[in-house]
């Protein structure tokens, strides 16, 4: 489970998220991102109904996003509102592929802090 500080939890916000957010895709996993002017970066996931049919298959999708980018938390390096969903039904919910999925999309998106060794 993510900080209570970093969840996106309001309606209004996600409408807004989904409304001016820029999209990047990667594999079955999307995200829609849009900055913001809040001190802290905040995550929120989606999986519906209509993909996922029983409500332990879309809690165990959505356990798996939020396991994912938890990790890559601390090195996102501007604040902004992120929502995450699976854009097709994955025929099998794995966590190391939906991490990589996510590590593609924040490089693409260009809010990955770089690491110097």
């Amino acid at each position: 489970m993510l900080q209570r500080k970093n969840r996106l939890r309001e309606k209004k916000v996600f409408g807004t998220v989904f409304r001016f957010g820029k999209t990047v895709c990667d594999n079955n996993v999307c995200a829609k991102f849009y900055t913001t002017k809040t001190l802290q970066t905040q995550i929120g996931v989606i999986a519906g109904v209509k993909m996922f049919k029983q409500a332990t298959k879309r809690n165990s999708a959505k356990r798996i996003l939020r396991t994912a980018i938890k990790k890559y938390l601390p090195d996102i390096q501007k604040p902004v509102n992120i929502v995450l969903y699976f854009q097709k039904k994955p025929e099998r919910l794995s966590l190391k592929k939906t991490s990589a999925a996510i590590e593609n999309i924040l490089k693409k998106a260009r809010v990955l802090e770089k690491k110097t060794l």
